[in-house]
């Protein structure tokens, strides 16, 4: 009686130097040549609205600092080799001085 298992039959493996898209498959496009004037105005556009976050942002902490009176944020201490905070006012002398 004949088994009943499958064979599986794998691809034939990929040499090294092929394409990874075989030269049948349908390629994008070319991009249109686009004129220095135009290049410098979409570079300009691209520059605003890259820095319209940051100026969101540091408004916005600015605003809060100067109307609604928050502090200014201060770091108080540091996380040691071992992995503890430690705080400045724990430290004894000078941080800079080597012993």
């Amino acid at each position: 009686m004949p088994s009943m298992t499958k064979s599986t039959v794998l691809p034939p493996p990929i040499k090294r130097g092929t394409p990874a898209i075989p030269p049948s498959a349908p390629r994008a496009p070319p991009r249109p040549k686009v004129s220095p004037e135009v290049n410098t105005r979409m570079t300009g556009i691209r520059m605003i609205v890259m820095s319209v976050p940051l100026l969101a942002v540091s408004s916005y902490i600015l605003y809060k600092r100067m109307v609604l009176g928050e502090e200014q944020k201060k770091q108080e201490g540091f996380i040691s080799e071992d992995g503890i905070p430690v705080k400045f006012s724990d430290v004894q002398g000078d941080p800079n001085q080597t012993h």
